[in-house]
C-alpha cells in the first residue's frame, strides 16, 4: 500500500451536501413510505479503480470493553455518481455482530449527515454462518422500499454485503483468507427480487468498485479534540495523481478562507489501494477537512469531508 498527503475546499462539502439532499431526501423519504413513484437516480455503474478491497480497521473505542467494532456501510453522493463510504460502530458482546451492524444500518441514521441509507427499519431482521465463509441474511420485505430504481438498488444491496461482510470478519466469524458469500433471503425466499429489480437465486460478493475511490477513516464527523494537532487518515482507490487536502472553517464559501492544504503524492501499487496519513495544525474552533481526487471519465471532483472541534 502507498502513502501519501492531500487538500481541497471549505464549502465544497456544503455543496456537495445541497447536491446530494435531493436524491438523499427522496431516497429516505422512500426508506419511511413506499409512494408508487420510483425515484430514478440515473447513477452510471462506477468503474473498479483496485484489483483489492481495502480492509478498514475501526478506531479503537479506548474503553476496556468486550464490544466488537464494526465497519457500518453508508450511501454518499460525489463526484456525479453514489458510493459507499463506511463509519464505524460498536457492537455489543453479547449480540450477534453482522444482525447487529445490518440493524444498525437499516434502522439508524449516519453520523455524517452526507450519508444516508438505502433501507428501511424491518421487523425481522436474522443473519447466520454455514460453511467457511457464508453469511445468510434473511430480512422481512418491509425492510425493502419498492421505489429504488435498478441502480440505486445495486448500491443498496453492496451496502448490505460490505456491512455483513465486515461485522463477521471483525467477529471471526468466517475465515478472513477467503471472500465470503452473502446470501440474502425475504421472509426465507428467494425466489422473489429484492427491491423489485435484484435475483436471490445466486449468493453475493463484495464489488469494490462501489466504494467510493477517496474515504477519510480518521477522525469520524462531528470529532471533538482537546489538542490543536488534527491527524486524519484514509483510503484512496486508483493509481491516483490527484489528490489532495484542505482545512477551512466550518460554514466558509468554497475555496474561501483556507487554512491549510497540501496535495498528497500517491505511491502506485499492484492492487491499486493506497492509504494516507497526514496532520496539521489548528486553533481553537470548528473546522472543515475536506480530500479530494479526479475519477477517469467523471465531469466532478470526489471527495469526503469531515467536521471537526478543537477545544
Amino acid at each position: 500500500m502507498g502513502l501519501y498527503t492531500a487538500r481541497p475546499t471549505a464549502r465544497r462539502r456544503h455543496a456537495a451536501r445541497l447536491l446530494a439532499l435531493p436524491l438523499a431526501a427522496a431516497l429516505l423519504s422512500a426508506c419511511t413510505a413506499t409512494p408508487s413513484g420510483t425515484v430514478s437516480s440515473g447513477l452510471p455503474d462506477p468503474q473498479s479503480l483496485a484489483t483489492s478491497i481495502p480492509e478498514v480497521t475501526a478506531a479503537p473505542s479506548g474503553t476496556a470493553d468486550t464490544a466488537t467494532q464494526v465497519q457500518v456501510y453508508w450511501i454518499g453522493r460525489t463526484g456525479g455518481n453514489a458510493y459507499l463510504f463506511s463509519e464505524p460502530s460498536k457492537v455489543g458482546a453479547g449480540d450477534d455482530p453482522v444482525t447487529a451492524a445490518l440493524k444498525v444500518m437499516m434502522a439508524q441514521k449516519p453520523q455524517d449527515p452526507d450519508y444516508f441509507t438505502a433501507w428501511q427499519a424491518p421487523h425481522r431482521l436474522a443473519a447466520s454462518i454455514s460453511g467457511v465463509s457464508t453469511i445468510t441474511v434473511d430480512v422481512s420485505a418491509d425492510a425493502f422500499s419498492k421505489n429504488l430504481d435498478p441502480s440505486m438498488a445495486k448500491r443498496a444491496m453492496q451496502q448490505l454485503v460490505f456491512t455483513a461482510v465486515s461485522a463477521a470478519r471483525a467477529s471471526g466469524m468466517v475465515d478472513s483468507s477467503a471472500e465470503p458469500d452473502v446470501v440474502l433471503l425475504i421472509d426465507g425466499r428467494n425466489d422473489v427480487q429484492a427491491f423489485g429489480s435484484i435475483p436471490l437465486n445466486l449468493s453475493f460478493h463484495r464489488d469494490a468498485a462501489f466504494l467510493s475511490p477517496v474515504r477519510i477513516t480518521v477522525p469520524q464527523d462531528e470529532a471533538v479534540l482537546s489538542s490543536g494537532t488534527l491527524t486524519f487518515s484514509g483510503v484512496v482507490l486508483g493509481a491516483r495523481k490527484d489528490v489532495s487536502w484542505s482545512v477551512v472553517p466550518a460554514g466558509s464559501p468554497a475555496g474561501q478562507d483556507v487554512l491549510s492544504s497540501s496535495r498528497i503524492t500517491l505511491t502506485p501499487t499492484e492492487d491499486n489501494v493506497g492509504q494516507f496519513k497526514s496532520r496539521v495544525e489548528l486553533p481553537k474552533g470548528k473546522f472543515e477537512l475536506t480530500v479530494t481526487t479526479t475519477v477517469p471519465g467523471a465531469s466532478q471532483p470526489v471527495q469526503d469531508s469531515k467536521t471537526i472541534t478543537i477545544r
